[in-house]
């Protein structure tokens, strides 16, 4: 009775697919979908010359996407632990590169609605220049994920929450320049990844994943400014989560983003133009990817009245003469950005001013410097802000051996310091008595 239950899950799945693709593209894509997707990474355009990019590039995100030829695992390489790059699903790449192609994100204010474990947001981040990026998980158990992968990535510009939607949508009404909702979703894309999950699907499911998106996009609609634009993704392929949901905005007075024709990835089904203008796919038989959805709109003007917030100002000249002295380690430039505290950690954040809001109910501001609960120690957000004097570089071996943890002897005076390799800054140590204590956290580190 059970498998006879999980072989009707299965002929409704096909039947749903049939109805999109035609019968002969839904074999195709059903043995797609059993199939494991290649590796691939995203490459850090702020820390990677165009030179050093490797792999065949992913077509919807050029030059930076790049499927992994390597034997080793992109996990186990010191370029990671360096933040060279990120490892992501090449179909993952798709709502950021698509968005940017008609978005200008420089200098903008864009908000994560669900940014975990990180992909999207350190994608967009990299982008924002002078704007910065909050980066919102609800999911408070996946904080750590999102934390440790944007601050492998070296980058200060976001701030990351974890406040549900509606509370985000009542305090920064109008705020937000971009909002991006990679909305939780059916996760029809995630088959290859998890072997038995066509069984576990459900029509059920779609229609109540549809219904949770639908309020998502309500509070999303709300943060927007006038004027701003809304990136919708997910990783499935029913139409109730994907195009039904760009039509409900349209419907709602959003407006469609053309995106550029000649974008290597599917159009998306529907017999709205206007949706089929600001909206793409990607689907495993076709593109080789897992699979993904993106629609970019735009938001008209709002009756409501945009809200007013208290900012709270950070310091240029930070490291604040801590205990009467300075950090020589640490480069305290103006140019670096401002130094915010909260709950005793010091962080270097990109921006000049943030809502006081965002300050109070942020879990993480920018990269974190110094601990001063701890004995003022260093931590690795410092990394940013390496003082070209305590960088030390080191072979491979040595880079392997601290990428794993491990620790380091080096013959220098007592204090912090950075270790580096081919020009790659890993991380820092505090050295005593020529014993360097590696300062690496260890979810950072080589596995």
């Amino acid at each position: 009775m059970k498998q006879k239950g999980k072989n009707k899950r299965a002929e409704q799945f096909f039947t749903r697919m049939e109805n999109l693709l035609g019968t002969g593209e839904t074999h195709l894509f059903m043995d797609a979908i059993r199939q494991y997707s290649p590796k691939s990474v995203r490459y850090n355009r702020k820390l990677v010359p165009l030179s050093d990019l490797n792999g065949a590039p992913v077509p919807w995100c050029q030059p930076y996407g790049r499927y992994w030829e390597k034997q080793t695992l992109p996990s186990r390489s010191v370029e990671y632990t360096a933040g060279k790059y990120y490892i992501q699903e090449a179909s993952a790449m798709l709502a950021i590169s698509a968005a940017s192609q008609v978005i200008d994100f420089s200098g903008k204010i864009v908000l994560d609605l669900a940014a975990a474990p990180g992909g999207k947001a350190t994608q967009a981040a990299e982008l924002i220049n002078t704007g910065y990026l909050v980066a919102n998980e609800v999911i408070k158990k996946r904080l750590d994920a999102l934390t440790w992968n944007i601050n492998r990535c070296r980058l200060n510009n976001i701030v990351v929450t974890s406040l549900a939607p509606n509370i985000l949508a009542q305090t920064l009404p109008g705020f937000f320049d971009v909002v991006v909702v990679d909305a939780p979703c059916s996760g029809e894309g995630l088959f290859s990844k998890q072997k038995h999950s066509l069984e576990k699907w459900s029509e059920k499911n779609v229609r109540f994943c549809a219904a949770r998106q639908g309020s998502i996009l309500k509070d999303a609609a709300v943060l927007l400014k006038p004027g701003g634009y809304l990136v919708y993704s997910t990783c499935t392929f029913a139409p109730e989560e994907n195009e039904q949901q760009v039509e409900l905005l349209l419907s709602r007075g959003f407006i469609p983003v053309d995106l550029p024709g000649d974008m290597p990835v599917s159009p998306a089904i529907s017999e709205n133009e206007n949706i089929r203008l600001c909206s793409r796919r990607i689907f495993p038989h076709r593109e080789g990817g897992a699979g993904a959805f993106v629609g970019v709109v735009q938001k008209q003007n709002d009756p409501l009245p945009v809200g007013q917030w208290k900012f709270h100002h950070g310091q240029s000249d930070p490291v604040i003469r801590l205990k009467g002295m300075r950090y020589p380690h640490i480069r305290t430039e103006e140019a670096a950005g401002y130094f915010y505290e909260k709950n005793g950690i010091i962080s270097n954040f990109s921006h000049e001013y943030i809502p006081e809001f965002l300050l109070q109910s942020g879990y993480q501001i920018g990269a974190p410097v110094i601990d001063k609960i701890r004995a003022y120690d260093c931590m690795f957000g410092s990394v940013q802000l390496a003082s070209p004097e305590a960088i030390i570089g080191v072979g491979e071996a040595e880079a392997e051996a601290y990428a794993r943890g491990e620790e380091l002897h080096l013959n220098a005076a007592d204090g912090y310091y950075y270790i580096a390799f081919n020009g790659m800054v890993l991380g820092p140590v505090k050295v005593a008595n020529s014993r360097a204590v590696n300062k690496l956290p260890k979810p950072l580190r080589l596995t």
